[in-house]
């Protein structure tokens, strides 16, 4: 009798003398005993783990590698959904906080770019250099930081793939592919001062001014603008405690996200007269609503209020995310202490995204004598 390694619900693995480590199962598809040898390189014990997750799943792990992309796709959504109930009920992970919206947009990569290039190929035929042509193809329509997470899902689903065991190793990894040259583009664009204020000149509608000064003199993520209460508001200070994500309530994007940022003069006196307009609204009431008395989503915010606004002023395009990093780059130019910026904006002390991904250096920054090297 061949020893047994490891017995699950509907699943053993056992060492066998002759062809070495092979889990053994009964085909849902089939309803025949299946033994299956353990793929060279794999760790038996996490190789059978990761079958029986899709037996649970009631997928058949036999003859899995020659299906096309398309008719695995299923399988990766059935593990989306795990991470997401996962999420839903507390059971967070470093692997698994995944919420219902990031579901949604990896889908919707799979969907949109993934299957109608890769879809009709088979899944132990993909290699880097299709993903590499994916990326170029996407290229031709998308802007370079919206290819990344598509190729980032890819790779993802392939990695997913090999440990469902359906494929006998991972056939790239996100640093094999090819990278696309990174382009600033108008919506991450930081305006300059008198570009800002322009804007802020432009409006006639006070709630209009009052959410693009939001984004400027507080450097909150729209999402997060979106969110607002009445009861947010106190004393000149602003809580920052949820998002609006697809126009319906979430968490903050982290839990650095959840902070209080003081409000200069001017906000908060616009704040208390456009307050004094909503004199019904109650401290549970959102600040902005669209005409249907619904939750902005950022994309309509964008259209309906900062866009208009940046034609009227004659102003060169950008979008939140550059009110944002305007924000940031101001306090920087203070002097304001790292630490202090990266608690007032929500990023994670320490974290080098504030700098990397947020500051600006000017030429004229290093036109400096004190720059200059001289040799004798």
């Amino acid at each position: 009798m061949m020893p047994l390694i490891l017995k699950l619900e509907n699943l053993r693995l056992i060492d066998d003398p002759a062809r070495g480590m092979l889990v053994r199962f009964v085909d849902p598809t089939s309803g025949k005993e299946v033994k299956r040898k353990v793929p060279p390189g794999r760790d038996p014990i996490d190789y059978a783990k990761s079958q029986h997750e899709l037996l649970g799943l009631g997928y058949s792990p036999v003859k899995q590698s020659g299906m096309k992309l398309s008719e695995n796709v299923e399988k990766y959504y059935a593990e989306l959904d795990r991470h997401v109930k996962n999420h839903v009920e507390g059971k967070n992970t470093a692997d698994n906080k995944i919420r219902p919206k990031r579901r949604n947009i990896v889908k919707s990569h799979v969907k949109l770019h993934i299957l109608p290039d890769l879809g009709e190929m088979r899944i132990d035929e993909i290699k880097a250099v299709h993903a590499n042509r994916l990326q170029h193809k996407l290229k031709e329509n998308l802007k370079g930081q919206s290819i990344k997470p598509v190729i980032q899902t890819l790779a993802r689903m392939m990695r997913f793939f090999y440990h469902a065991g359906l494929i006998a190793h991972i056939p790239f990894h996100q640093e094999d592919i090819e990278r696309l040259q990174n382009q600033v583009t108008n919506e991450a664009r930081i305006p300059s001062k008198d570009e800002v204020e322009a804007v802020l000149c432009s409006f006639d509608k006070l709630w209009m001014e009052v959410m693009v000064r939001l984004a400027a003199e507080t450097g909150m993520r729209i999402s997060e603008i979106t969110a607002l209460t009445w009861g947010d508001l106190s004393r000149g200070v602003i809580a920052v405690e949820r998002s609006s994500v697809d126009a319906q309530i979430d968490k903050t994007k982290s839990r650095a996200g959840m902070r209080q940022i003081p409000l200069g003069q001017k906000l908060v006196a616009q704040l208390a007269e456009l307050k004094l307009g909503n004199s019904q609204a109650s401290d549970a009431d959102f600040l902005f609503t669209n005409r249907n008395g619904r939750l902005f989503g950022s994309s309509d915010a964008l259209r309906s209020v900062l866009r208009p606004a940046l034609s009227r002023a004659g102003v060169e395009k950008f979008g939140w995310r550059g009110l944002r990093r305007f924000y940031i780059n101001e306090l920087l130019d203070q002097n304001i202490m790292l630490n202090h910026v990266q608690k007032l904006v929500g990023h994670e002390l320490g974290s080098n995204v504030t700098e990397k991904h947020y500051r600006r250096v000017k030429q004229q920054d290093v036109l400096k004598d004190e720059y200059v090297i001289s040799l004798g």
